[in-house]
């Protein structure tokens, strides 16, 4: 009995990317272009006609909507789906494996069709030791293809190696292309999506381009690390920075929250980004809820902008926790000193990929004390203050830094 599935129709953009002869293609792309339904639609048809692909992603949490999603479009063919091991394999002799780029032997020991490397770009190193080593060798006995595709995330990554090796390697290509390429996305919508971010950050993630690292940052965008909210350890302190903005209309500063935590191991979790623009009781509010949600400990709110007016505002709406009033009479970047060791040690994790306008701040604190960035660095302030906090930096300072 003749059996079909239905593979997502894929755009033109999409189209010509898959036809494309280089066997090995180098993608970058801007948000909701259509990574995701393209990598579907393309792996799908081919184990539906008997090929072996292996998907590659930073994390099981990027591979598990695709996993799921390829299942399902492939279900009248599916001989077996182990949601265990994240492998398919169909009536037609196709084979899907998923691999996580934490295992540095992944796809070592298989013999495959193609390989995808989704979100290549959350992998900052070791992608090409992956690649060379494990991935490479995958592909010899089919003369397989290999994709590499995601959001660029800064010129000092593995992926913009790659990128800048697809402009001359043989059987290579490379590819940047834009939210604009999705038809099926309106102008408004892509713009209403760029008005969420800033202005560097939407050439990355809206137009596909490269951006180069503000080139005396203490804070680099390589120093970042990642982790699942699952994955991190009990916390021992957790602490809420606040850096508030004085006036509230369109043109204020927004009151930057930022929830951090230091674990049971010695290291610094970033839990989340609660800045935005408020009234003083639409602050007090947004301050007791995350101080509340996470169990924390201590509020530290910067009052040299007048700032006193936080820890009154909460005591007027009822909020009985510790409020730890700090002034600064250094300049940011030199406050943020500090904390830039401990993101050079490695010592900081952020536990989600979205801190986007946060990251972007952090990269404007400057050698020589200056702020290279427009614009005051409202949730990077707060970080520092809640880690300066966390990590018992200048205790004896009592609440002057």
């Amino acid at each position: 009995m003749e059996m079909t599935i239905q593979i997502p129709k894929l755009h033109k953009g999409q189209i010509r990317l898959a036809n494309d002869p280089a066997r090995f293609k180098i993608v970058v792309m801007g948000r909701r272009w259509g990574k995701s339904t393209y990598i579907m639609a393309y792996a799908s048809a081919l184990i539906a006609q008997g090929k072996k692909v292996a998907i590659c992603a930073p994390n099981y949490k990027y591979l598990k909507p695709t996993f799921e999603a390829i299942t399902n479009i492939c279900k009248p063919i599916v001989k077996q789906a182990n949601k265990s091991t994240y492998t398919i394999t169909t009536l037609t002799g196709g084979t899907l494996d998923c691999w996580t780029l934490d295992d540095k032997d992944a796809c070592s020991g298989r013999r495959y069709h193609h390989v995808f490397i989704d979100e290549a770009g959350l992998k900052r190193e070791g992608l090409i030791d992956i690649i060379n080593n494990a991935i490479m060798p995958s592909l010899i006995d089919y003369n397989g293809r290999m994709t590499v595709i995601g959001s660029p995330k800064g010129k000092g990554t593995d992926f913009f190696t790659l990128w800048e090796k697809a402009e001359y390697a043989d059987s290579y290509s490379r590819f940047s292309l834009p939210s604009y390429d999705n038809p099926y996305l309106t102008k408004e919508a892509i713009e209403a999506m760029a008005a969420e971010l800033p202005e560097s950050s939407r050439l990355q993630e809206i137009h596909a381009q490269w951006l180069e690292e503000n080139a005396f940052a203490i804070i680099k965008k390589s120093f970042y690390k990642y982790v699942d909210p699952e994955d991190v350890p009990e916390l021992e302190l957790i602490v809420v920075g606040v850096d508030p903005a004085i006036t509230c209309n369109d043109n204020s500063d927004s009151t930057g929250i930022i929830v951090v935590g230091r674990g049971v191991d010695g290291n610094f979790y970033v839990l989340e980004d609660a800045s935005g623009k408020f009234t003083p009781e639409g602050f007090s509010q947004q301050i007791a809820h995350v101080y509340k949600k996470w169990d924390a400990l201590f509020v530290v709110v910067e009052t040299n902008a007048g700032g006193d007016f936080v820890k009154s505002s909460l005591q007027a709406s009822g909020f009985d926790g510790y409020v730890f009033e700090v002034r600064a009479t250094k300049n940011k970047s030199t406050r943020a000193e500090p904390i830039a060791v401990l993101y050079e040690k490695g010592k900081v994790y952020h536990t989600s990929h979205k801190f986007t306008k946060l990251e972007e701040e952090l990269t404007g604190y400057s050698l020589g004390g200056e702020y290279s960035y427009v614009g005051s660095p409202d949730r990077g302030d707060a970080l520092v203050w809640g880690l300066t906090k966390a990590a018992g930096i200048g205790e004896s300072f009592a609440g002057v830094m």
